[in-house]
């Protein structure tokens, strides 16, 4: 297949294009530039600098590639209407990367892609559930719409969500240094992330199956949730940290963070919600499997932390 990639440097972006032409596909990775933090793409992914966001700029670099298949990891109103737009009746299958933050707070466990989604006003997911909205509400129209949406993300490459919600640089080294670690509430809080190579595998799979595929929503993540506390003690375990973890109300973190950064109220109060997913309809539908456990992702996110000097 000939596919178009927007988004094909990033973290996961890039295992998405590789992952692609290993299996023979044409790819074309259409972006402003390249990640500043240099991920590696095959020799065989063609890159083409373009505004995704920018019709007529758009429309000179992407036309003449006539994609069969077109992969969006970081979508945007504009890019969406863009895409429909120059190709809609052209192409076999639009895929776009959505997120799991869409269903907060999850009304019962695991979360499965019937769970209710609208966009809730002041929530920092409410664009991305408009978003996809907007995108399914194109499938009609000649335009066949897959949303796959990830759960938190971690792996080399990027710094991983730390016991605060947020993606503090100070995380791992407190943990080198043996320093206590606040635990929000009792830590019983379900935390699902998936590896960024194996979030990759859903995007592959999908864009291979546009019939099985196309006007579907998929979760994607790691197979099974862990506590928030046991997520901690993992990154303690990889790290051969002795870190104890304080179980810490929010309000007291909240007031224990007000002058150095490391807290936000919102990533903080998000980070106690339940995150677990039920990825049934993509298993049995794409046939998705991802191999890495949340241990294994933490302990490669930490390996990567160590051999680039980030810890």
């Amino acid at each position: 297949m000939r596919v178009l990639l927007l988004g094909g440097t990033g973290e996961v972006g890039h295992h998405i294009a590789n992952g692609l032409v290993e299996r023979g596909h044409e790819v074309t990775v259409i972006g402003r530039g390249r990640d500043k933090r240099g991920f590696a793409l095959d020799r065989r992914v063609r890159l083409v600098q373009a505004d995704k966001n920018d019709a007529a700029a758009l429309e000179q670099a992407a036309a003449p590639l006539k994609p069969e298949v077109i992969i969006d990891t970081v979508p945007t109103d504009t890019s969406i209407r863009n895409m429909h737009g120059l190709f809609a009746g052209k192409i076999r299958h639009y895929i776009q990367c959505g997120s799991t933050g869409v269903y907060a707070p999850l009304q019962y466990l695991p979360g499965d892609e019937e769970h209710p989604w609208d966009a809730k006003p002041g929530d920092f997911f409410a664009a991305c559930a408009m978003r996809d909205h907007f995108a399914l509400g194109l499938h009609g129209d000649q335009f066949p719409v897959t949303i796959l949406r990830s759960t938190m993300i971690i792996g080399p490459g990027a710094l991983p969500v730390d016991n605060l919600g947020g993606r503090g640089a100070w995380f791992l080294q407190d943990l080198a240094a043996n320093r206590p670690l606040e635990l929000p509430e009792d830590g019983d809080a379900l935390v699902q992330a998936g590896l960024n190579a194996d979030l990759a595998q859903a995007f592959v799979l999908a864009a291979e199956q546009p019939d099985r595929a196309a006007g579907e929503i998929f979760n994607i993540s790691c197979a099974r949730a862990v506590t928030l506390r046991d997520y901690l003690g993992f990154f303690k375990e990889a790290m051969g940290s002795t870190s104890p973890l304080v179980p810490t109300p929010v309000e007291t973190i909240l007031a224990n963070h007000r002058d150095d950064g490391r807290a936000d109220e919102y990533w903080l109060r998000f980070l106690c919600l339940h995150m677990c997913y039920d990825l049934t309809k993509a298993r049995e539908m794409l046939g998705y499997n991802p191999p890495h456990s949340v241990r294994d992702g933490v302990r490669l996110v930490v390996q990567w932390a160590k051999e680039t000097g980030r810890v």
